[in-house]
């Protein structure tokens, strides 16, 4: 019995004692890099056995001392016949899908193909247990990545081990729910900016990307949604924005309000585009965060403000001017009022201003002898 490694490059097993592969691959950098899995080989009843354990070496040492126990025993049981791969079940199956039904398609491609496929990608579908759900946590925070990062990982993977199931290949309990989420810290407020701060903001951004920030606080449109907004959706004579599929999965009419009117007036549109936000090549914006994080330090606002905080300054705009909750909710896209509940205390001014209209009966009093003695 003894462990092996795998060569990502061509995928031959070798000895743990060799450095580089015959095709030339760099073992030594794989191995570090956690981008080479390991293998036991144990001989069993006569018959060669192969089990795969992941990229950790310490785990596969500690489940080669397991199995020699078991052999001893004669308690071992060889693994199942392998079944499908965790990559061949996302490019075949999953992927089709969620660029058919999922408007974040993109961004499940390049979660999985950073970060889930090195570790997972060669794993038969089947054998996903919850201890490489842990392992991959382990792996994920030493490489430096958050907790909310991560559980953004896994939810992608249990998204895809649940479709499994539902389409007949996965039978078993999900691994991720059993191993769970990292904790995550919730004690972020949503950031409202005042109309000072937003215009610090506003001169700060640059000339080509400012009217979708703009935008943003005129409309209080999720900045996906802004991204891949079309002229086809855009109708200046009723004043309504189409949004078609939004996060909730709902298609939205949204009323284009004189600000926002004013915005897509000054857009200048490409002659070949539909994009209504776009490069000079005509291709939408991909990512916009990069520029919107240098104007923050550039108007001297923390780094921790987030373009979604745009969208909650519309909302506590509307808050502080007294727009009814219901309305709010309409507004926003929520499912719920549930859901508006987080901006009813953006309008402290106002709050402070009603409050304020009360008065100490101990302060009346004084002023009232004040007065008497005069």
């Amino acid at each position: 019995m003894s462990i092996y490694v795998e060569c990502p490059g061509c995928h031959t097993k070798l000895h743990l004692k060799h450095e580089t592969c015959k095709c030339g691959f760099d073992l030594q950098h794989a191995k570090k890099r956690n981008q080479a899995a390991y293998w036991i080989y144990v001989k069993f009843r006569g018959k060669q056995v192969w089990e795969r354990i992941g990229p950790s070496l310490t785990t596969a040492r500690e489940r080669e001392v397991e199995v020699r126990a078991e052999v001893v025993k004669d308690e071992y049981m060889p693994p199942r016949k392998k079944g499908a791969l965790l990559q061949e079940f996302f490019d075949g199956y999953f992927l089709p899908w969620a660029k058919r039904e999922k408007g974040s398609a993109d961004k499940d491609v390049s979660r999985f193909e950073l970060h889930l496929k090195p570790f997972f990608g060669n794993v038969p579908l089947k054998d996903i247990i919850p201890r490489q759900i842990e392992e991959y946590k382990e792996h994920r925070l030493a490489s430096g990545a958050k907790n909310a990062t991560v559980n953004r990982d896994l939810a992608l993977l249990k998204t895809i081990i649940n479709k499994a199931a539902k389409w007949g290949m996965f039978f078993s309990q999900n691994p991720v729910t059993l191993a769970g989420m990292l904790p995550e810290n919730n004690e972020h407020v949503a950031r409202f900016l005042s109309e000072e701060e937003v215009q610090r903001l506003l001169i700060e951004l640059p000339g080509e990307t400012r009217p979708i920030f703009e935008f943003a606080l005129a409309t209080g449109i999720r900045i996906g949604n802004i991204l891949s907004l079309t002229w086809e959706q855009i109708d200046k004579k009723d004043r309504v924005i189409h949004l078609p599929k939004t996060k909730s999965g709902k298609a939205l009419r949204l009323p284009l309000s004189d600000w926002s009117l004013s915005i897509l007036e000054k857009v200048p549109r490409h002659i070949k585009s539909r994009y209504v936000f776009c490069r000079f090549d005509g291709e939408p914006y991909k990512d916009v965060h990069c520029g919107f994080k240098n104007a923050l330090e550039r108007a001297h606002l923390p780094r921790t403000v987030r373009i979604h905080d745009l969208r909650h300054s519309f909302a506590s705009w509307l808050v502080a001017q007294g727009v009814p909750t219901a309305l709010l909710k309409e507004l926003m896209g929520h499912s719920s009022l549930a859901m508006v509940a987080r901006y009813t205390h953006a309008g402290h001014q106002t709050l402070l201003e009603m409050s304020n209209r009360i008065h100490s009966p101990l302060g009346k009093l004084a002023i009232q002898s004040a007065n008497n003695e005069e």
